[in-house]
């Protein structure tokens, strides 16, 4: 009997998965700008099914040829998940054509879906990115694969080839999806999103729902709000920002958790922006420093050791337990 490994939406599946749809919006494609709006010139619809990333590849390659410029397609994504190898298929397609992703409001991407979408990239000239967004009224949720064996199936052997095709999806995810660009330093598909995601199950779906989760998971957010940048809030996020860059999340907050608190910490005015430290046993310092559009840079730095630079979108400054619905 066939055994399918799906990413499980708590129903048991047909044995034959039908394909999502694949439209295009707009033949062209797009800046930075328009994409971090939430502009798409494709769209996915639909449960996804073998045979999807290829057809995803044919249409890049026929509309969209890679030019190695600072235009590129983006792909909208609306989907309650299906294949997941065809998830990490249709992530590696948009990576190898520098396509962004977007959860449009009132979409949702759940299960191979959400797979699928972390493999969003932008490409300007030299520099490659991950370009991951979501709309605060769109649903992003990522589980564990589940087995699926037709009823009465349960011999050891069927049982024991249904692991192994659950075994082999989550290397893929670990292993074709682990990577990180030259010119980025947060990996595809970060390994704490891989460790969250194998702890929940059927419907019980690990969401982006949290500014520090987006953030640590390079998940931007369509949204034109911004705080206003005090003291406490350079503070707060180049706490968070050591925190982002070692892939260590905070996915519980606790009342008086010195990590998130803005107020234990030195800040000084700098030419075109900050220069911020906090630490007793150890000095962290952030270089922070004003981009266009509202977005900042910023080096870390642990003592003399540099640590790496952070380009932040300005709505990641707000408290990481702020939910990204209000972001609205």
């Amino acid at each position: 009997m066939r055994v399918l490994i799906l990413l499980c939406l708590g129903l048991l599946a047909p044995l034959r998965l039908a394909a999502a749809e694949i439209e295009v919006i707009e033949a062209r494609t797009l800046s930075f700008d328009e994409i971090e709006r939430g502009t798409c010139a494709l769209r996915l619809s639909g449960r996804i099914g073998a045979g999807d990333a290829e057809r995803l590849r044919e249409v890049l390659e026929r509309l969209f040829p890679l030019d190695h410029d600072e235009l590129n397609p983006a792909l909208c994504l609306d989907s309650p998940g299906g294949s997941l190898d065809e998830g990490v298929k249709i992530a590696e397609v948009l990576a190898a054509h520098f396509t962004a992703t977007v959860v449009p409001e009132g979409a949702e991407c759940l299960s191979a879906c959400a797979v699928a979408f972390m493999g969003g990239t932008f490409g300007w000239y030299e520099y490659i990115f991950n370009m991951r967004l979501i709309h605060p009224g769109a649903r992003l949720g990522f589980h564990a694969p589940a087995l699926e064996i037709p009823e009465g199936a349960y011999d050891a052997a069927t049982v024991t080839r249904a692991f192994d095709v659950a075994v082999d999806a989550i290397a893929r995810i670990a292993g074709d999806l682990d990577h990180t660009y030259l010119t980025s330093n947060i990996n595809r598909f970060p390994r704490s999103l891989l460790a969250q995601m194998l702890v929940h199950r059927g419907e019980d779906y690990l969401a982006v729902d949290t500014i520090e989760k987006a953030a640590a998971w390079d998940i931007w957010v369509i949204t034109t709000r911004r705080p206003e940048v005090t003291d406490e809030t350079l503070v707060r996020i180049c706490k968070g920002g050591m925190r982002w860059l070692a892939d260590d999340p905070k996915l519980g907050f606790d009342v008086d958790d010195w990590e998130l608190d803005g107020r234990w910490g030195e800040v000084r005015a700098v030419t075109e922006g900050w220069d911020v430290t906090y630490g007793d046993l150890f000095t962290i310092t952030c270089d922070v420093r004003r981009l266009e559009g509202g977005a900042l840079s910023m080096r870390l730095k642990l003592e003399d050791t540099d640590l790496g630079q952070m380009v932040l979108r300005p709505w990641m400054a707000f408290p990481a337990d702020m939910p990204v619905s209000a972001l609205r």
